[in-house]
């Protein structure tokens, strides 16, 4: 999944771990990216299970601006943003921690 748009959901005040997972689910289940999620309507967002005060902070510029300056930073600094679901997200720490796993995790350095 693009990084960006992991960090427009971290970015998003009010927007919590149960919120963050919830969004994911529904993007797992749907088959879909968190792209294909933010190119829907906001309102479409509800189907997530997200309110619609989260909605609106999640679709706020506020939002969107610092999510976009946060994937700058990380990328100069070589820190990787991955989701859940992300193929790139450790599956000893799924396992580890099971439904407490964080839904949004960051690595610094070389992957590899």
């Amino acid at each position: 999944m693009n990084s960006y748009y992991t960090l427009q959901l971290q970015a998003a005040r009010g927007i919590g771990v149960a919120a963050q997972r919830s969004v994911l689910d529904f993007v797992q289940q749907q088959g879909m990216t968190l792209e294909d999620f933010f190119s829907l309507a906001p309102a479409d967002w509800r189907l997530s299970g997200l309110n619609d005060q989260q909605i609106g902070v999640l679709a706020a510029k506020e939002t969107v601006s610092l999510a976009q300056q946060w994937s700058d930073n990380l990328n100069r600094h070589n820190i990787h943003v991955f989701c859940l679901y992300d193929s790139a997200y450790p599956e000893r720490l799924k396992r580890v921690l099971g439904p407490t796993t964080p839904p949004i995790l960051a690595m610094w350095g070389n992957l590899k």
